[in-house]
């Protein structure tokens, strides 16, 4: 199933609009130009690209020439539709680049016209849109009916030849109420030959994976990606069961010769409690995983704690991750046969990277997670990733020896680099919110999430609950690392899971 995010256009500036009205319009120019949105869309990995120029729809003006630019600057294929309305505008977008037109009145209009679009490129170029309100055809901008249905629409154009249909349900356009499946479904059963891109009030990934057991062949998705209700690469990540990959829940253990303790920004450290109560508490309370990460180790180049290890792991029912002081195989092997599923290695990994590979070739990169420390740096430097924010340009600095000594290697480049080698997971905490209950640093999650296709754990400043939905469905973690919420039992992680999965997020309850 195609994942196609929208680019609709007016003034100059991507928008979306509510049921077509253009009163109803919601500007998103905080986000950038629409070159901008469409790259981003890009880099995410967009099966297609949906543009749509709702000014020529409208007859109100033209957005051609951003039309033509987000055509030239992006890898990804590009649909254009919205005030098409001649043989000579669909071949110039056609010949411009443009994978597929997308044609309402004039398909309804000149007929014959969308017989020789086909003739000359082909079906697969060409997309026939049926905007329908109560199973009625709108044309003219959804201003003015065909006098069809929808199944009388798709009858007559499948018979001269259109194979791609966009089915967009006017009265849920722009409203998150909820893709209209129930007429979707009507009509892959009635006309199953017909290759349908359903569009029109999608809200979770729950109704993209509702969508993909209908059987449509796409999926158009506006609002709730500008409204980071999901992400994009959660969308893309729907499975061939029509089934969401959970978002994983992870409490972290920092241990400090046997006990647990939690700091802010790495220092300031307070007891927290005893590493093997608390390991059991968390997995009896549904815990997806558990990480437990020797935080003195490193610094003080000895082998991790293996007999707190072990303690812990006999009273897990869930994965457990174990960190701090590996820096060989040996060591690695050490600390698996002692019960832990997956090894993290940072310090070590970053003196020595071919650790990261060897460690894969021999376990497997399901066991190998690679843990980021990163800190921002507002010394802008040409050589760096730099990262728009609210505080100012800035680029994330890696850290080692438990958050004690700069590297000066860019965080979002080495998340490259180790997934390269052979890491199955990044762990990435930001030290600036560390222990702070502020929330997590979500331009430094999404950066890296955007950057790799590993699974990424978002770690540092988780304060209440909402923290975790913004590091989903804006970070793009794929779970979400906390300590003190859990430790002092602020938010218990049955409350936390519910309040995720009531507003979209999957997770396993």
């Amino acid at each position: 199933m195609e994942i196609i995010p929208a680019v609709d256009l007016m003034n100059g500036e991507v928008v979306r609009l509510v049921r077509g009205d253009p009163n109803l319009r919601r500007s998103y120019r905080h986000l950038g130009d629409p070159i901008s949105v469409a790259r981003r869309w890009s880099l995410e990995g967009a099966d297609l690209i949906h543009v749509v120029d709702l000014d020529a729809a409208l007859g109100l003006g033209s957005n051609m020439e951003s039309v033509k630019k987000i055509i030239e600057s992006v890898e990804t294929p590009v649909q254009v539709g919205g005030g098409i309305r001649s043989l000579p505008a669909a071949r110039s977008l056609l010949e411009g680049g443009a994978q597929r037109v997308v044609l309402g009145s004039m398909a309804f209009e000149k007929v014959e016209a969308i017989k020789t679009l086909i003739r000359e490129y082909g079906d697969e170029r060409i997309v026939v849109a049926l905007d329908h309100l109560k199973g009625e055809v709108l044309i003219k901008g959804w201003r003015a009916t065909a006098r069809l249905k929808v199944e009388d629409a798709l009858t007559r154009f499948l018979n001269v030849g259109v194979k791609l249909f966009l089915v967009t349900s006017v009265s849920r356009d722009g409203t998150m109420e909820g893709p209209d499946i129930e007429t979707l479904s009507k009509i892959r059963v009635s006309h199953p030959d017909a290759c349908l891109i359903a569009a029109g009030g999608i809200r979770s990934l729950d109704d993209i994976a509702a969508l993909k057991r209908v059987g449509v062949h796409g999926v158009v998705i506006g609002t709730a990606l500008y409204e980071g209700s999901f992400t994009l690469r959660d969308a893309l990540k729907i499975d061939g069961r029509g089934m969401v990959l959970a978002k994983r829940i992870i409490p972290c253990l920092d241990v400090d010769h046997g006990r647990v303790v939690k700091g802010v920004h790495f220092v300031n450290l307070r007891y927290a409690g005893d590493p093997v109560e608390l390991g059991k508490r968390y997995s009896d309370e549904g815990a997806d995983e558990l990480v437990f990460l020797d935080i003195t180790a490193s610094p003080e180049k000895r082998e991790i704690l293996k007999e707190v290890v072990r303690a812990v792991a006999s009273e897990l029912n869930i994965p457990f991750t174990v960190g701090g002081g590996i820096r060989s195989v040996e060591d690695a092997r050490a600390v698996l046969c002692n019960g832990a599923d997956k090894v993290s290695v940072n310090t070590a990994a970053v003196e020595r990277p071919q650790l990261v590979k060897e460690l894969s070739e021999t376990f497997g990169r399901q066991c190998v997670v690679v843990a980021i420390d990163a800190k921002r740096r507002y010394e802008v430097r040409p050589d760096r990733v730099v990262v728009q924010s609210g505080e100012g340009a800035c680029w994330f600095e890696v850290y080692t020896y438990g958050g004690r000594k700069p590297t000066g290697i860019d965080a979002i480049q080495w998340a490259e680099t180790v997934a390269n080698l052979g890491a199955g997971e990044l762990l990435v905490t930001s030290m600036d919110r560390d222990g702070t209950e502020d929330g997590y640093d979500l331009e430094l999650t999404r950066s890296i999430s955007e950057a790799v296709r590993i699974p990424v754990i978002a770690s540092g400043g988780a304060g209440k609950p909402e923290h975790l939905l913004e590091a989903f469905t804006v970070g793009g973690a794929d779970a979400a690392l906390a300590a003190s919420i859990f430790h002092y039992n602020k938010y218990p992680i049955p409350l936390v899971k519910k309040f995720l999965h009531e507003r979209g997020v999957p997770v396993r309850l």
